[in-house]
């Protein structure tokens, strides 16, 4: 499943990071046709639906920091079944 997010920021530059916290999966993420526990600086994310488990609630964030060091979140919660 892709999973899609935008940053807005006055900065110049920015860097991303996708987690999955408190997860029972350790490797949530594909990147780079690798499983992955954290994708770093990029705005989409395919997560490997079929590592996660039935009747389970993720949830999945993107941390943005800028380059004034300004940082925020997007927690998104996924319900899988």
């Amino acid at each position: 499943m892709l999973v899609s997010a935008s940053v807005a920021s006055t900065a110049t530059s920015y860097a991303t990071a996708w987690t999955a916290p408190d997860s029972d999966v350790s490797y949530p993420f594909r990147s780079h046709g690798q499983s992955a526990a954290v994708v770093s600086n990029r705005l989409n994310v395919l997560v490997k639906v079929s590592a996660l488990t039935a009747g389970y609630t993720y949830t999945l964030r993107l941390t943005a920091t800028d380059s004034d060091d300004s940082v925020g979140c997007l927690p998104s919660d996924m319900f899988f079944f």
